[in-house]
């Protein structure tokens, strides 16, 4: 009778406890709140930095054509940077961005000459071009516009 006895007290020693498994639950929903909250965040940093890398080209593809122009004689003009509102920039680039909405790391079309850059699904920076002094910027009171333009 001990020897079953032993047997049944083995057996129960290897399974958890309701409360062990409630702590191991909230342990690993805890942790993975801390992992998604980090991926989320790193998404949204790699989003601004592809936006930023892609200001910068836009503004010197303004400024190279500018110069083109004024090194050919001409009075430079540059009234719009696209001529759609599918393919963005295709007048300055040979590869234009392709407009997607509400999209992180994308730009879309606003109206003529205003751009939004997507930070993420809900944040965007609104970028406009004046074609009077050919510059391209955003509102500096923007929280990510001083990112995007460093």
């Amino acid at each position: 009778m001990s020897l079953i006895k032993l047997k049944h007290n083995m057996i129960l020693k290897k399974s958890f406890s309701l409360l062990e498994l409630i702590f191991v639950i909230i342990v690993v929903s805890i942790l993975s709140s801390v992992a998604v909250s980090k991926y989320s965040n790193s998404i949204q940093k790699a989003n601004i930095l592809k936006l930023q890398a892609q200001v910068a080209y836009i503004r010197e593809k303004i400024n190279s054509n500018i110069i083109e122009q004024r090194l050919k004689a001409n009075i430079p003009i540059l009234d719009s940077l696209d001529d759609n509102d599918k393919e963005l920039f295709n007048l300055i680039m040979k590869q234009p961005i392709k407009a997607v909405s509400n999209k992180g790391g994308n730009w879309s079309k606003d109206m003529t000459n205003t751009y939004k850059a997507w930070i993420n699904s809900d944040e965007y920076v609104k970028f406009v071009y004046n074609s009077d002094d050919f510059t391209f910027d955003c509102d500096i009171k923007d929280k990510y516009c001083q990112e995007m333009t460093q």
